[in-house]
């Protein structure tokens, strides 16, 4: 029962820390893609800022999104079992 506490725990610690990295991903991307427009259309530097801008509203909403994710999940649930039951009160005994 303690083994799976910690894989739950280690998995989401995993997963936040990727979170950061994706961000990390969509900024430079969308830089890239901006440099390349620049480049191409001779743009200097309206393509570079607006794919940046691009970059940042998407990475972080997928940043606020799987955070939420993360802090809604359980570390473990409990059995099937147990969820199906009803619940009984202390007043009802």
């Amino acid at each position: 029962m303690l083994s799976d506490r910690n894989d739950d725990r280690s998995k989401r610690d995993l997963r936040g820390a990727s979170i950061g990295l994706e961000l990390a991903a969509s900024l430079v991307g969308f830089t890239l893609v901006g440099l390349w427009i620049d480049h191409t259309f001779d743009s200097k530097p309206w393509g570079t800022l607006i794919c940046v801008a691009c970059g940042l509203v998407g990475g972080f909403y997928n940043f606020i999104r799987s955070s939420l994710k993360i802090l809604r999940r359980p570390l473990v649930e409990r059995p099937s079992s147990d969820r199906n039951e009803p619940r009984q009160d202390s007043t009802t005994r």
